[in-house]
């Protein structure tokens, strides 16, 4: 089997640690390698000050690095788990380290410097969804523990441009943990046929797993993710990045007074 390697982006924070355990705990498959990485930038000063403090951080989080390697190393000794620092910004370090190594994944905390009105995703969580086409699982911040994803919801319009290669880290996953799949129809198809069809595409991807399809009218995408999650006890929703509009209403300020219901599970995005 070859070698996957998992991509963790941290800044040290509590979510960010949540993150790292939540990947080391569901994503350690056979041969697989966990980058821990974190940049960090400079303030603009003058050469001569920005070179001192460059050395000065640089120092400060190598040390911090290895204390969290070593946390970690300790709670997960079967793991394999290297630690980088880099000076520069995220978006930019991401896209850099994403085509000197192949990665399988990149997995982050989504609630960094936010207020009770932003969105969902964080500044840096968002830069990384726009700067990279590999799966991306965004954890969020809170007091729930780390937690199998036995419950996977799947939301879905129809409108099926993806390939078995797109579900792949899906079907790894949900194989991995034994897993149940909800797929959630939300496209605004009229033909009975249409929506038979799309199941019957959906239905040879996911064989050998264990899958549900239900119908929910797409008139308020929002509410009807949440109510499912809710109704449904989901450890982990699922969605294909080109439905951009879907995404959109999901992380919306508009949705900030129920987001703490939805932020509370785990999030893989995919590519298409």
């Amino acid at each position: 089997m070859a070698t996957k390697r998992i991509l963790i982006p941290t800044d040290f924070s509590e979510n960010a640690i949540q993150a790292a355990e939540y990947a080391l705990e569901n994503l350690n498959y056979p041969d697989t390698e966990f980058m821990l990485y974190h940049a960090y930038q400079l303030p603009h000063y003058g050469a001569v000050i920005s070179s001192d403090l460059d050395n000065i951080l640089k120092d400060d989080r190598t040390s911090d690095m290895q204390k969290f390697e070593k946390t970690l190393r300790l709670k997960y000794p079967d793991c394999k788990i290297k630690g980088y620092i880099s000076q520069g910004s995220l978006g930019q370090l991401i896209a850099q380290l994403t085509e000197k190594f192949v990665f399988n994944g990149i997995v982050m905390g989504t609630k960094g410097a936010t207020n009770a009105e932003s969105i969902l995703l964080g500044s840096n969580a968002t830069l990384v969804l726009k700067k990279t086409k590999l799966p991306l699982y965004l954890i969020p911040g809170g007091e729930k523990p780390v937690k199998a994803p036995k419950s996977v919801l799947l939301a879905s319009d129809y409108q099926l441009n993806e390939t078995n290669e797109t579900f792949q880290p899906l079907i790894d996953l949900l194989k991995k943990h034994h897993s149940k799949l909800h797929i959630l129809n939300l496209c605004d198809c009229s033909e009975s046929n249409d929506i038979l069809d799309a199941q019957s595409v959906l239905d040879e991807m996911f064989v050998s797993i264990p899958h549900h399809f239900h119908i929910r009218n797409k008139t308020d995408v929002k509410e009807d993710i949440l109510n499912f999650v809710e109704s449904r006890e989901i450890d982990l929703i699922t969605i294909v990045a080109h439905q951009y509009s879907f995404m959109e209403n999901l992380f919306h300020k508009s949705v900030s007074k129920r987001i703490s219901l939805y932020a509370t599970q785990p999030v893989l995005i995919l590519k298409d």
